[in-house]
């Protein structure tokens, strides 16, 4: 009806070869289409989005209906899991309580006694901290000593103005560097 009506608007306002006409009308039937298709789409100001309305076929909604329920589901386990940590928070806090209100004495007594423990290890640590100083100063005595016995030795062996050579000589572990 609506295009018939163009098509008598358009036919008797201008003379029109048929084929021009006939894209002319499907421009204009494309433009209908459009027209009506718009009511379908609604501006949303929800970040400036154009959306869809909802389909209300049913496959749509038994999606739509799916989505929710696992999207709510997914939040109760969320809350469920916080629920949980809160009360283990609240049981362990408790605990302690329990443990403060009922034993004091012990608990005190017991933390003497580990500070006691403590205070005997370090004492320990101390004395073996000395003990590693001792020996390492003795490694440094020996080293010196060593040292001494070496230069003494090559004195010895090498004396002012006569030329020194090292000379592989065979013992009993192999071979040993000695000065000639």
């Amino acid at each position: 009806m609506c295009t018939e009506y163009f098509r008598d608007v358009l036919l008797s306002s201008v003379t029109w070869d048929r084929l021009r006409f006939d894209a002319l009308l499907d421009i204009i039937y494309h433009i209908y289409h459009i027209m009506m298709n718009v009511e379908k789409w609604t501006m949303t100001m929800d970040r400036g989005l154009l959306r869809h309305k909802p389909c209300m076929q049913p496959a749509c909604k038994q999606r739509r209906r799916k989505s929710e329920l696992e999207r709510r589901r997914s939040e109760l386990v969320r809350r469920k899991s916080e629920l949980v940590r809160c009360k283990s928070k609240l049981g362990r806090r408790k605990s302690v309580q329990r443990m403060r209100v009922c034993r004091p004495g012990q608990h005190k007594s017991e933390l003497v006694q580990h500070k006691s423990e403590l205070v005997q290890h370090k004492s320990e640590l101390v004395q073996h901290k000395s003990e590693l100083v001792r020996h390492k100063s003795e490694l440094g005595q020996h080293k010196s000593e060593l040292e001494q016995r070496k230069s003494a030795q090559h004195m010895r062996v090498c004396r002012p103005g006569q030329i020194c050579k090292l000379v592989w000589v065979r013992c009993n572990r192999g071979y040993v560097l000695r000065f000639s």
